[in-house]
């Protein structure tokens, strides 16, 4: 693990994500979304009286949307890994389409329109 000093980069790093979470989180309120049973816990890695074991850790990235590892990452000084992409659940699963799709399909709908107007305005061609 990194020095106290990535540690407390990790918790402020941390902080900033439950600011900018929507809505804003406080401990207690991130303490309801990870599903840690203690809010105390969640206070006392913020004030740094105490490092969570991984499954907490994890359990507060999962909550924020940070990816696998990231608290780790910051305490060894590392940068942030990516996070994974959400998985689609519920009835919205077989809606879900990315922005690559559309942009294919988009393009390949304005190609097919295209070719019909030109055959439309070229009978016979």
């Amino acid at each position: 693990m990194g020095t106290t000093d990535d540690r407390a980069r990790a918790r402020r790093n941390v902080q900033r994500a439950m600011r900018m979470a929507e809505p804003p989180v406080n401990a207690a309120e991130l303490a309801r979304r990870a599903e840690i049973k203690d809010p105390q816990t969640v206070r006392e890695f913020l004030s740094g009286a105490r490092w969570p074991h991984f499954d907490t850790r994890a359990q507060i990235e999962r909550a924020l949307g940070l990816g696998e590892g990231t608290i780790d990452a910051w305490a060894e000084g590392r940068d942030a890994p990516e996070p994974a992409p959400k998985q689609p659940s519920g009835d919205d699963a077989g809606l879900l389409v990315s922005e690559a799709s559309a942009v294919v399909l988009a393009r390949a709908l304005l190609a097919r329109l295209e070719d019909e107007r030109r055959t439309d305005n070229h009978p016979g061609s």
